[in-house]
């Protein structure tokens, strides 16, 4: 996860409007979900690192997969 962890580091520090957003949305979880999906398909910058990061990170992302799965009832 170091890796993942620093790539995501650098990546937070160029991102600074989406994670903004992220930070505040992180607390209001459906709005968050539904706005996520959004921004997918609006930031092919970062998704193309997180897509790479994925690949990396199977602990991360079965637990993020998870999570999405139980939470997507918001949406």
């Amino acid at each position: 996860m170091s890796v993942y962890l620093g790539l995501y580091d650098r990546l937070h520090d160029h991102t600074s409007v989406y994670l903004e957003l992220y930070d505040r949305l992180r607390d209001h979880t459906p709005v968050y979900l539904g706005l996520h999906d959004r921004l997918h398909d609006h930031t092919p910058v970062y998704l193309e690192l997180y897509d790479r990061l994925r690949d990396h990170t199977p602990v991360y992302l079965g637990l993020y997969d998870r999570l999405r799965d139980r939470l997507s009832f918001c949406v």
